[in-house]
């Protein structure tokens, strides 16, 4: 049974964890600060984020390849430009990838090279963006 999506309520400038919601499809954005700091703040269908950092928890990555079961341990972490299902990437923007299954690490889809930060981030339809990655 697939739960429900919350609309999301997060404010424009909150710095938030985005992770792929492992029951409904969609994006879970959590607070990372103050009274909502781990709290999922609501789901949406697609996100920009600038001044991002990409976040693996290596406990959590090492569990989903031993036990080939999902789990939620790396994140998109930034400050949450907009959340609207009509966003759109521009068109020279990078696109970027993680599978625990395939490689280690977020990474440049097409090269393989490894990211850890991105000035602007866009998650689409389970498909992420990048300006200027690093």
């Amino acid at each position: 049974m697939a739960h429900a999506a919350r609309p999301l309520v997060a404010v424009t400038g909150q710095t938030v964890d985005v992770y792929r919601n492992l029951n409904n499809g969609r994006l879970s954005v959590r607070g990372t600060s103050g009274p909502t700091a781990g709290r999922v703040l609501g789901h949406a269908a697609a996100v920009e984020l600038c001044a991002v950092t990409f976040r693996i928890q290596r406990g959590g990555q090492e569990r989903a390849i031993r036990e080939r079961r999902r789990n939620v341990h790396a994140v998109a972490r930034g400050r949450l430009v907009a959340h609207d299902d009509a966003l759109q990437a521009p068109d020279h923007a990078v696109p970027l990838r993680y599978n625990v299954y395939v490689a280690r690490d977020f990474h440049i889809l097409h090269s393989h090279k490894i990211v850890t930060r991105a000035e602007r981030l866009w998650i689409i339809d389970g498909r992420m963006y990048s300006m200027h990655p690093a």
